[in-house]
């Protein structure tokens, strides 16, 4: 696969989704990459097909449609499963 990113990881339905080292989101689809409008220093993929990143001030989005919502919360880092989970500057967990 070509390409280059700091972040990464894959929706349930197959799509790869990428930040890169200039904090811009690429999404794989058709066999390419496609700029995502937002920037990020972390993104994931939850079980149900929902995108969250990290934004530049460190807030949270969630993917709804093709569109970005901030949600509650600020965070350096984020994983996905069954629900969200995001690393705080202090090192403490939210879920």
């Amino acid at each position: 696969m070509d390409g280059s990113g700091i972040r990464i990881d894959g929706a349930p339905n197959g799509a790869v989704w990428v930040v890169n080292s200039h904090n811009l989101i690429f999404k794989r689809e058709n066999n390419r990459y496609i700029n995502i409008d937002g920037m990020a220093h972390d993104i994931t993929c939850a079980n149900n097909g929902d995108i969250y990143h990290i934004g530049n001030e460190f807030s949270i989005w969630k993917r709804i449609a093709m569109d970005w919502l901030r949600i509650d919360g600020q965070g350096q880092s984020c994983s996905c499963g069954l629900s969200l989970w995001v690393i705080r500057h202090d090192g403490c967990i939210m879920h």
